[in-house]
């Protein structure tokens, strides 16, 4: 991410453990000076972080950094407990010359269960981000940014305020997520949650699978993971459960509703990868609510299920660790890219081919694609948390409908979905109105053509 604004990106390295007795990981930055890359220290912690998330927390116009932290043995939470008694993960606000200042006690975020993979989206559409701080261990929760409402920075859990209803709560410890991801799945203007579940199948316990959080307006989520079918093709890997890694949301197709990828797998072994491509929407009556639309998605894992050629030698199928879909080759769509592999000091067998993916929509689907720049003083050269809005229409019908996508400082499992809001319009032939919402809240309109990449500046 940029973080010093200058227009050029600069590295961020973070190291957590997986190793019982190593309490400490660590955390870099490198400064990018027109492509030469030097060490600073701009006071960042070395405790173990599973993820880092860029995002303009307290809307000054400049990246901050979040940090999930994870141990996993008990003996390891323990120990460091005794270190830092205070909370586990980390908001590290930019002070404006570079420097981080960690405030997560301050704002509110104590929690101390291992964290892994958190999302952060502003699901009450107030103009804040919000956090779903995800564990393997413990308890998830959500946290309400208060920004907005208060002119303080302060984080409230409202996961029980949130998740009210008995057998569908957001804080079942029997969830085990490991990698999260947030996106408006049923077009409703709204950001719901993907959480993908590592861990025993789901028939030891109906919230034992990869869920899916459909959020009702912003005031109460409702998990309709069975009806989706993204479980469906559950199976054991290495005798105990899924082994979900490198799990990634995007639309691929390019159909105007987001598709979602599962990349399986651990360090022991390789689970065959799922993609599941968006159908259509089922309406679910919810209690004390009304109806919701529900996407219910079709699989065809088998496009991607492909052993590489002349690998013989490495036992299939592989492990992924990180997937995105970002526009490698420039044409505007996006392209499906995934890392495979086994831990570093294991043997040769663990040396897996990475996979690389282009998915062809269907002939006559359209598309724009919007790559947000910030100004660098309103809101970050990163504009994070920009949110775009396309209203389109089918002239032979004269049906119109909505989509909306957010950029995100990161996604899934410790990966990045580029730059880029990829803004699918299926058979549209018309824009009727494209808008962007900056993180400080200012609307602009953009004009753009079918089927084109366009640049937009704060």
């Amino acid at each position: 991410g940029d973080y010093d604004g200058d227009g050029d990106l600069d590295l961020l390295v973070v190291a957590g453990r997986l190793a019982p007795g190593l309490l400490r990981g660590f955390t870099r930055i490198y400064r990018n000076d027109s492509g030469t890359f030097s060490a600073v220290d701009p006071g960042l912690p070395d405790l173990a972080p599973a993820l880092a998330r860029w995002i303009d927390l307290d809307l000054d116009g400049d990246l901050d950094l979040f940090l999930s932290t994870n141990v996993l043995s008990p003996e390891d939470v323990r120990g460091l407990y005794a270190l830092r008694p205070d909370g586990r993960d980390r908001v590290l606000l930019q002070g404006g010359r570079g420097v981080f200042e960690n405030v997560a006690v301050d704002v509110g975020l104590t929690a101390r269960d291992p964290s892994f993979n958190s999302t952060l989206f502003d699901y009450d559409n107030d103009g804040d981000v919000d956090l779903y701080q995800s564990t393997m261990i413990g308890l998830n929760h959500v946290w309400r940014n208060e920004l907005v409402e208060t002119g303080t920075l302060a984080f409230t859990d409202v996961t029980r305020e949130v998740s009210p209803w008995e057998g569908n709560r957001m804080a079942d410890p029997v969830v085990k997520s490991f990698s999260t991801a947030a996106g408006d799945l049923n077009n409703d203007g709204w950001e719901d949650l993907v959480v993908f579940h590592r861990g025993p199948a789901r028939d030891k316990h109906p919230m034992a699978q990869h869920l899916v959080w459909l959020n009702l307006g912003g005031e109460r989520f409702v998990e309709v993971g069975v009806l989706t079918g993204l479980s469906d093709r559950w199976e054991v890997c290495n005798g105990v459960g899924r082994g979900v890694m490198g799990s990634q949301i995007q639309d691929v197709d390019l159909d105007g509703f987001i598709d979602v990828f599962i990349g399986n797998g651990s360090p022991d072994g390789g689970c065959r990868n799922e993609l599941y491509l968006f159908d259509h929407l089922e309406p679910l009556d919810v209690d004390g609510w009304g109806q919701v639309m529900v996407p219910v998605y079709r699989d065809v894992s088998e496009w991607i299920d492909l052993p590489v050629d002349g690998a013989d030698t490495v036992p299939y199928p592989y492990r992924t660790h990180g997937a995105c879909f970002a526009d490698y080759d420039d044409d505007g769509r996006p392209e499906l890219a995934w890392v495979n592999g086994g831990p570093g000091a294991s043997g040769d067998w663990v040396r897996e081919p990475n996979r690389y993916f282009d998915v062809l929509p269907p002939r006559g689907w359209h598309f724009v694609t919007i790559r947000p720049h910030g100004d660098g003083v309103a809101v970050p050269v990163e504009p994070y948390g920009a949110r775009v809005r396309a209203t389109v229409r089918r002239s032979r019908d004269g049906a119109t409908w909505e989509v909306v996508r957010t950029l995100y400082g990161g996604s899934g499992f410790v990966a990045h979905n580029g730059p880029d809001l990829f803004i699918g319009l299926r058979d549209a032939d018309e824009i009727v109105e494209l808008e962007i919402t900056w993180p400080d809240g200012r609307v602009d309109p953009i004009d753009a053509d079918l089927d084109t990449r366009v640049d937009v500046y704060r």
